[in-house]
């Protein structure tokens, strides 16, 4: 927040008193807490973060993908801006931030085709169906 001041930054998923009580005086972090409609909120953001020390695969970045959002993801996955520590982290949001000033951050298509390929219910589905047919 401090490095991108221009950037509203808005977290989701915590009620971290301890963060907010070091954060109140930057003006452009927002907490919201544990929320219903995390799609509303994740459409009215061109970019997601998600910076965790343990992680299996993160429901909330699939559905970021879905919705064409760039993610910086601190785990390998197809559609994610790979970004294994914070300076890594910083670097990106710069480009990222770059590009959506220039009005060239497009829809993240290849985020997209991921999990469609890959976790389109009818595609979970006939996976299952497939696993359990051969054994």
């Amino acid at each position: 927040a401090l490095t991108f001041p221009n950037i509203p930054i808005t977290v989701i998923g915590t009620n971290c008193e301890k963060c907010k009580d070091k954060v109140k005086s930057i003006k452009n972090i927002k907490f919201l807490g544990w929320i219903n409609n995390v799609y509303g909120i994740m459409r009215q953001h061109p970019v997601y973060v998600r910076h965790v020390k343990h992680d299996g695969l993160s429901i909330s970045v699939l559905e970021a993908l879905a919705l064409g959002r760039h993610v910086c993801y601190n785990y390998p996955l197809e559609g994610v801006w790979y970004t294994s520590n914070l300076k890594e982290l910083t670097i990106t949001i710069g480009k990222l931030y770059d590009s959506y000033k220039q009005g060239k951050l497009n829809i993240n298509l290849k985020g997209q085709s991921f999990v469609r390929r890959f976790y389109e219910r009818k595609r979970v589905v006939r996976r299952l169906e497939n696993f359990y047919i051969k054994n």
